[in-house]
C-alpha cells in the first residue's frame, strides 16, 4: 500500500491553456527519512536555486501508520510534520513540486 498527500499552492497544477504553456516546467524534489517508533519528524523537501515550490506532500509505501499532521510551503521548500504512530521504524519521503513562479 502506498499513502500519498500531495497539497498545491497558489495556481492549480492542472491549469491549461496559454498561462500554461508560458510557465516553466515542474521540478520534483524528494528526500526520505526513517522514523523511530512513535517518532515526530520535520521533513524539508528544498527547491532548487532560483524556484518556488507550489505544491507538495510526503508519501511511504510501508503499510499504514505514518500520519501527516502537516504540510506547507516555508521559502524555498515545501515541508512537511509527519508522525510515526507504530511501535516499528518506518520510512516517509517529504516532496516539493517547484517552479519558477
Amino acid at each position: 500500500m502506498v499513502a500519498t498527500l500531495v497539497v498545491g499552492a497558489g495556481l492549480g497544477l492542472a491549469q491549461g491553456g496559454a498561462d500554461a504553456a508560458a510557465r516553466a516546467p515542474f521540478l520534483r524534489q524528494s528526500v526520505d527519512r526513517s522514523l523511530s517508533p512513535g517518532e515526530l519528524a520535520r521533513m524539508e523537501a528544498p527547491c532548487p536555486f532560483g524556484t518556488v515550490p507550489t505544491g507538495g506532500g510526503f508519501n511511504t509505501a510501508e503499510d499504514g501508520g505514518v500520519v501527516a499532521q502537516s504540510s506547507f510551503p516555508e521559502a524555498d521548500r515545501w515541508v512537511v510534520v509527519v508522525r510515526n504512530t507504530t511501535n516499528v521504524s518506518k520510512a516517509a519521503i517529504a516532496t516539493a513540486i517547484c517552479s519558477t513562479e
